[in-house]
């Protein structure tokens, strides 16, 4: 099976994988693991959906991602404001976005999510 019929697949189930993927897509593939599970939350909020997902279920969920070779985890030095040296921190990419992304941007709760977004963004400019 093909990269973007996985996630299309994935995407389609509504997991907690698919929330996961729809976040990297909006940071242009890549996050923090210390800012995703929040970035997720506050995903899901914005949608109304009523889900919450813990730091373990996203951990799970980005293992499965990973095992699948959809995206890669790779430790690294995040730097934060006021912290020398910055911190350590994990940083969870999308492998092969160009593959991925067109797929993801399709994706009917990611598009409502933007189209949401967007309202909220021209409301605050007005």
């Amino acid at each position: 099976m093909s990269l973007a019929r996985t996630v299309r697949d994935i995407l389609r189930e509504d997991r907690v994988e698919g929330d996961i993927l729809r976040v990297l897509a909006m940071g242009l593939g890549s996050i923090w693991f210390s800012e995703l599970v929040q970035e997720v939350n506050a995903f899901n909020s914005s949608l109304g959906t009523g889900r919450s997902y813990s730091p373990n279920e996203v951990l799970k969920a980005i293992r499965n991602l990973e095992r699948m070779g959809i995206i890669e985890v790779r430790e690294a030095i995040k730097a934060v404001f006021g912290e020398a040296g910055g911190v350590k921190d994990y940083l969870v990419s999308i492998k092969n976005l160009t593959e991925i992304l067109p797929v993801i941007v399709t994706d009917r709760k990611y598009v409502r999510y933007k189209l949401l977004l967007r309202e909220h963004l021209k409301n605050l400019t007005e």
